[in-house]
């Protein structure tokens, strides 16, 4: 409930959010956009501030294994994102961190536990009810035109082709930047590309 506190903690999954896709070679520049981290920082002082941000921290006595948040409105908690110590992963820390947010929230009568989009294979193992989501890509270059046209094609399914990832992950981590940042790196908030969720 402390806000200091409470900001610590959301630089602290700002850290280990990164390190998680730094380890995975994933592109996501809302994340490391300083304006985007500066954002959800304000929003997070702003929620607390309102007694609407719900906010859990698992930690032992030495380490602190997982920071998860969202925000409470009229009986519906969207929960925003959350992150965990890479060193404790084989105990699952958020697995364990988002059932006690859950169970918080069963406790406090909030009906509804709202993921989010994105299908999220993690989502489902909570999930009752799911909603279809459709997303609107509005290309403005020819560069643009160019991605989307190779979403349409398949990027999303050739992306997990195990095969290729092979490949990929044979080139010099120079030549995998540049692929990266060429067709993958501007998918994400804050991307050259605006993605309309409806």
């Amino acid at each position: 409930t402390d806000r200091a506190e409470i900001l610590d903690a959301v630089d602290w999954f700002f850290r280990h959010k990164l390190q998680w896709l730094n380890d995975r070679e994933t592109s996501a520049p809302s994340f490391t956009c300083d304006a985007y981290q500066a954002f959800l920082k304000a929003t997070v002082a702003d929620m607390h501030d309102r007694g609407q941000l719900l906010l859990g921290r698992l930690a032992s006595a030495q380490d602190i294994l997982s920071v998860g948040f969202g925000y409470t409105f009229q009986g519906v908690f969207t929960f925003q994102a959350y992150a965990y110590n890479a060193a404790f992963a084989q105990l699952s820390p958020s697995r364990l961190l988002l059932e006690q947010l859950i169970r918080w929230c069963f406790d406090y009568g909030i009906d509804e536990f709202d993921f989010l989009p994105w299908d999220m294979p993690y989502k489902a193992q909570w999930s009752d009810t799911t909603r279809a989501i459709h997303d609107y890509v509005l290309p403005r270059s020819l560069l643009e035109r160019l991605k989307c046209e190779l979403q349409i094609l398949g990027l999303e399914r050739l992306s997990h082709n195990a095969w290729l990832e092979r490949q990929y992950r044979r080139l010099p981590a120079r030549a995998r930047d540049t692929i990266r940042q060429i067709i993958i790196a501007d998918w994400d908030i804050g991307g050259v590309v605006q993605r309309l969720t409806r």
